[in-house]
């Protein structure tokens, strides 16, 4: 079997430094070297019938089992089904694979138990620690011989198992969401521009005809005109386009609790593409700090998204200020018409405030814009002042408190100053982060603003 190491034990150490023991005293007592050289002749035969003992399990087959969005802080158990094992009696353990988003719950190592001769199945429990996309692809195995002299580490491929560890769904009550959502009028209220023409489509472009388009949607005016058929284009009341921008820059460094910041709001992207998709609308999607690092355009099709499902594309935060600049030519380009516009940045940096209403002032009135930004429950207002106990509190509780505060009144002032422009900042407290996030993205399409 590939990939195997074959090691002696810390009981066969242990057996050896008694030998050496032994043979200390013969210093002392000369009498007893010829007890200390049959000792040693008989821990070598041990050692070489002991080592024919050990297993190479050539046709061992493992099947893993394990949710595939874990949500954080969940206890979940990783099941494992081993096959093809000739003896199971003689398999000892089972190392932890150890992946880095998730902690064991108790021990490290698990003793299988028989199911059939040649079959054996173990379980870990595990607690998801962190956020973030793994693939678990080979499976760490500890065999140990007959006397324990010897152990063989195996590492055996498996067929790859690929999970993704998702911030908390709690659900959120009515009454609670409609907290987050201060002045936040252009979730519940608008009009939508429709051609009086027709009740139940809008005109969108003129583009070349193509078959099967539908003739009775051909411009006959500006077919004559191009020398070619042309065709209007409509987009149904139902019909949404989101475009999704996650910033990368500075201002998402760091982590809240055991995760990257930045983790948090790629889960937030990813559950409304997800869910765009589902509802069969349009999505952009443009990760950006200096540059455009990853975008993907008008899109209908999940096959276009799976380098962020599957992780080959990772963002991750850059130690360089955002180029909010590059968004308002992109935007026009992207989208003619108006779009649900969601951007997922850190509004609680004063710089970030500046540069959104700098740089896209003149494009947000014409979309349905949104910022998303997470609160850190550390710097959570609201919890601050509720857990607040006056027995314990010391100049640092009131520091951060007094900090928290002034966080809080910067994005009240920034949220005025884009309700002027109509668009509208919301931010989540990380324990509703993405029942949150999916249920603005419910308001936006049902608002009728389109």
């Amino acid at each position: 079997m590939k990939n195997t190491r074959l090691y002696l034990t810390d009981y066969a150490f242990a057996v050896f430094a008694l030998l050496q023991v032994l043979g200390g005293f013969c210093l002392l007592f000369p009498h007893l070297l010829s007890l200390y050289i049959l000792a040693h002749f008989i821990f070598v035969i041990l050692l070489v019938v002991d080592f024919q003992k050990t297993k190479v399990w050539e046709a061992a087959q493992l099947f893993l089992s394990l949710p595939k969005t874990p949500e954080l802080g969940e206890e979940l158990s990783l099941k494992i089904q081993l096959r093809n094992f000739p003896s199971v009696d003689s398999f000892s353990k089972i190392e932890a694979i150890r992946p880095r988003l998730l902690r064991l719950k108790f021990s490290d190592v698990v003793k299988a138990f028989c199911i059939e001769q040649d079959e054996a199945q173990v379980s870990f429990d595990f607690v998801a620690q962190k956020l973030g996309y793994e693939k678990i692809e080979f499976l760490l195995l500890k065999h140990f011989s007959k006397l324990k002299f010897w152990v063989r580490k195996f590492a055996l491929p498996i067929m790859p198992e690929a999970f993704r560890v998702i911030p908390t769904r709690q659900k959120i009550s009515d009454q609670a969401f409609e907290q987050i959502l201060p002045l936040q009028n252009l979730l519940h209220a608008g009009a939508r521009r429709r051609m009086q023409s027709r009740a139940a489509e809008q005109f969108h472009s003129l583009r070349e005809y193509q078959y099967p388009d539908s003739r009775r949607h051909i411009d006959a005016r500006k077919s004559a005109k191009l020398g070619k058929l042309m065709t209007r284009t409509f987009d149904s009341l139902h019909d949404h386009h989101l475009i999704v921008v996650l910033d990368l820059g500075r201002s998402m460094l760091g982590n809240i609790g055991s995760s990257r910041k930045m983790d948090f709001y790629l889960s937030a992207a990813l559950t409304l593409i997800e869910h765009s998709l589902a509802a069969r609308d349009r999505v952009s999607f443009i990760a950006f700090a200096q540059k455009v690092e990853f975008a993907v355009y008008s899109s209908r099709s999940a096959r276009d998204f799976l380098p962020l499902f599957e992780g080959n594309f990772s963002p991750s935060a850059l130690e360089q200020e955002s180029n909010f600049a590059l968004l308002n030519p992109l935007l026009q380009k992207i989208s003619g018409q108006r779009s649900i516009l969601l951007l997922l940045t850190d509004v609680f940096r004063s710089s970030n405030q500046d540069y959104i209403l700098k740089y896209l002032a003149p494009i947000l009135p014409k979309h349905l814009t949104l910022s998303l930004s997470l609160i850190d429950e550390k710097y959570d207002l609201k919890q601050r002042i509720l857990s607040a106990n006056p027995q314990n509190f010391d100049l640092q509780s009131y520091n951060r408190l007094l900090y928290s505060y002034s966080l809080d009144e910067s994005v009240q002032l920034f949220r005025e100053k884009m309700a002027v422009l109509g668009a509208g900042v919301v931010t989540v407290p990380e324990t509703y982060w993405l029942t949150s996030v999916e249920k603005v993205y419910r308001h936006l399409r049902n608002s009728g603003r389109l």
